[in-house]
């Protein structure tokens, strides 16, 4: 029998993790009931709603109960306690003694305590150890709480001039634990959560694609501010520097293709130079990911910030945001993919067959076949960031669609095909090690882990060999 927790509102003693622990379990594994002799039940949803807005769907499912007559909240202990008992009462949720061993009553308010349990409901002012432990976390691996924050310095960050998709201010936060501190840039977004997830998502998204020299990606709610986090990237300087031209140059420009085209995947549409650069390591690392998965945010706003379903997002943004033969061959020369800002006049001062050299070529392959062969990978972090089923339903099929058009492109890339038939055991032994790092890293997302990669050699190899 499912544990129903009966949540004094007026005298509210749980603390909000333990209570969000709660409202995201429910009413799959527990139920909860609201009660409140003070305010009207309407106001308990808002405060509920405000709290979690994330989790509208957990909160519409949430029992709030309280008596026809509200009651002053300098009314005595005792006559509020015997009004909530009375609530109760009156809705007959009392009438069935063999489940009054599955109630439990959590208030600071000493008499109602007693009242629940003269009637053997067992009581107390915060959630039992013994059901903490039970309950499963099924918060979303990138949702943070602002216990684990600090400010460390407050600093304001303009927007890039023209850049539609500045937050209202930034600031630098330190997160705070026994064991390290790091420091986290974050943005104040006034925009709805399913904007604020896909934003997320986009950088997990680059982060398990091109490795763990990407910044982490996160979100918080904070005194009904929503808050995006990303953390600093050790000595990161952006491309407007003499420095990282230089060391671009040094370093022969490794590991920029593979970010150019996984920003084409995701839809980046505001890929300037402010938003790419090197870390210490010399790792090209991209930056502010709230320009990412355009033909759904765009065709939302021309749409009252209605989900559209993949059939009817803009066939003008879906195919100014579609990559080409041309794209994947130079991504950082774009012909048909067409961003609002891309970085490909930043490019034209190097000659395109430094760029382009065998080896930089072979890692964009790479990420080709990362993508392709780990694309369950790909849903699963979808379905771990993305909370509304029309979003994950849309964005599934523009991955899948994306997905599709590569393989397209690729079965008939001959200069590909050869890379991964002379080299496919050691790709493939490469991307597992990959994976492997990424989840010892990242085992929040892999709780249950199902997720395949996918032996790509019945789309590839038997093509290949078909065609010969």
């Amino acid at each position: 029998m499912k544990s129903t927790f009966i949540i004094d509102w007026d005298d509210k003693s749980i603390t909000d993790i333990d209570l969000e622990k709660i409202v995201i379990n429910s009413p799959i594994e527990f139920n909860l009931i609201v009660l409140s002799s003070c305010s009207p039940i309407n106001e308990v949803i808002k405060q509920l709603k405000n709290k979690y807005l994330d989790h509208e769907k957990k909160v519409n499912s949430i029992v709030i109960l309280n008596p026809e007559q509200l009651l002053n909240r300098n009314a005595r202990k005792k006559l509020l306690a015997e009004n909530k008992l009375e609530i109760l009462n009156n809705l007959n949720y009392l009438n069935e003694p063999e489940k009054l061993k599955s109630y439990y009553f959590i208030s600071a308010n000493v008499p109602a305590r007693s009242e629940f349990k003269k009637i053997g409901i067992e009581s107390s002012y915060k959630l039992p150890e013994i059901n903490v432990k039970k309950i499963k976390n099924y918060l979303h691996p990138t949702k943070q709480t602002s216990q684990n924050f600090t400010i460390s310095n407050l600093k304001t960050f303009s927007p890039s001039t023209g850049n539609r998709f500045g937050a209202k201010m930034g600031t630098l936060f330190k997160n705070e634990t026994k064991k390290y501190s790091n420091m986290w840039f974050i943005k104040e977004k006034s925009t709805e959560m399913c904007f604020i997830q896909l934003e997320v998502f986009a950088g997990e998204l680059l982060r398990f694609l091109l490795g763990e020299s990407q910044p982490k990606s996160r979100y918080l709610i904070d005194d009904k501010k929503i808050l995006v986090l990303s953390k600093a990237v050790p000595e990161f300087i952006n491309f407007n520097s003499e420095e990282v031209i230089n060391k671009l140059i040094k370093n022969k420009f490794k590991g920029l293709l593979p970010v150019l085209f996984s920003c084409m995947f995701i839809e980046e549409a505001d890929l300037k130079t402010d938003n790419i650069g090197m870390d210490v390591l010399g790792n090209i690392v991209k930056i502010d990911n709230d320009g990412a998965f355009t033909s759904i945010i765009f065709s939302m706003e021309a749409n009252s910030h209605e989900v559209p379903s993949f059939s009817n997002l803009s066939k003008l943004l879906t195919s100014k945001f579609s990559f080409s033969l041309d794209d994947i061959d130079a991504p950082h020369h774009p012909k048909n993919y067409s961003a609002l800002c891309w970085v490909d006049l930043f490019f034209k001062q190097f000659k395109d067959e430094d760029i382009l050299s065998n080896e930089n070529l072979e890692d964009l392959y790479y990420i080709f076949i990362k993508i392709i062969s780990t694309s369950s990978i790909i849903f699963h972090l979808m379905e771990k960031n993305i909370e509304r089923d029309d979003m994950k339903l849309t964005l599934k099929e523009l991955l899948n669609h994306k997905i599709e058009s590569l393989i397209g492109i690729l079965k008939n890339h001959s200069n590909f095909n050869d890379f991964l038939l002379k080299n496919y055991d050691k790709i493939m032994d490469q991307i597992k090690n990959d994976i492997k790092k990424f989840k010892n890293n990242n085992s929040k997302y892999f709780e249950n882990d199902k997720t395949t990669i996918l032996d790509i050699r019945d789309i590839f190899l038997i093509q290949k060999l078909t065609n010969n």
